[in-house]
C-alpha cells in the first residue's frame, strides 16, 4: 500500500541443485546374469510392493523389458551428483509404450522413470535433465514435459499454466495404455526404500524386509 520495505529488494531466484547429466543407451543396457531376477510388483492405489520371481528375457545377452509379460524398466539417477542410473524391473504398471520420467521420487526426489525400450527411456530422462527437473513422457521421438526448476519439484508458472500442462501430461500417459489411475504417483514412491517389499534406489534394489541391497539376478 505505498509503503517501503526497511531491507533492500532482490530478485528471487531459482534454488536447484540438478547435477545429472544427459545420459546415453549404452548406459541403460543390462548384461543378463542369471536365468532368473528379481521384480517389483505395484499394485494401483498402494505403495506397498511385493517380490516376484520371473524368467529372464534377453536378446543378444542384454535383458529387455517384455510388455506381453508387464516388465518394464525401472530407472533411477542421483540428480545431486554424477553416479551410473540403477535399474530394475517392475510390474504392474502396465504401459504398452514410450516412457515416463520424472524428479518427483520420495524422498530423495532423485530421477525416476519406467519405461517399454531404452529408447524412449533415454527421450524422457534426458528431457528431465534438460529442464533440471520435471515431467516428461516419451513415445518414440515425441516428447511433453512440464519443467519444475525450483528444487526440481516446483514450477514458477501461474496455477492455469500449470494445469494446463499437467493435463496434457496425463493425457499422454494415458496414451500409453497403463492401467494406474495415477501411475506418476506411484512412480514417485517405487524409490522410498523404507516402504516394503522391494524398491530401488540410485544405489540399487533394496529389500526393506531384509532391510538390505539386494542383487537383481539369482
Amino acid at each position: 500500500d505505498g509503503e517501503k520495505a526497511l531491507f533492500p529488494a532482490k530478485k528471487a531466484e531459482i534454488f536447484n541443485q540438478f547435477k545429472a547429466k544427459y545420459i546415453t543407451f549404452d548406459q541403460l543396457e543390462i548384461k543378463a546374469k542369471g536365468k532368473q531376477m528379481r521384480v517389483i510388483v505395484c499394485k494401483d492405489g498402494d505403495l506397498v510392493t511385493r517380490e516376484a520371481i520371473v524368467p529372464v528375457h534377453s536378446f543378444d545377452g542384454y535383458v529387455e523389458p517384455d510388455v506381453n509379460r508387464d516388465l518394464l524398466k525401472l530407472v533411477v539417477i542421483n540428480r545431486y551428483r554424477k553416479t551410473p542410473p540403477a535399474i530394475a524391473f517392475i510390474q504392474g504398471m502396465g504401459l504398452k509404450m514410450g516412457a515416463v520420467a520424472q524428479s518427483i521420487a520420495h524422498d530423495s526426489h532423485n530421477i525416476i522413470a519406467v519405461g517399454a525400450t531404452d529408447y524412449e527411456l533415454v527421450q524422457a530422462i534426458n528431457g528431465v535433465i534438460r529442464d533440471n527437473g520435471g515431467i516428461c513422457v516419451a513415445h518414440l521421438d515425441d516428447t511433453v514435459s512440464l519443467p519444475l526448476p525450483i528444487a526440481g519439484i516446483m514450477s514458477p508458472l501461474s496455477i492455469d499454466e500449470i494445469n494446463a500442462k499437467y493435463h496434457q501430461i496425463e493425457q499422454k500417459i494415458k496414451a500409453l495404455r497403463t492401467p494406474l489411475t495415477a501411475l506418476q504417483m506411484t512412480l514417485a514412491f517405487m524409490g522410498l526404500t523404507v516402504i516394503p517389499d522391494l524398491k530401488l534406489s540410485d544405489r540399487g534394489l533394496f529389500d526393506s524386509k531384509a532391510f538390505a541391497f539386494t542383487n537383481l539376478f539369482l
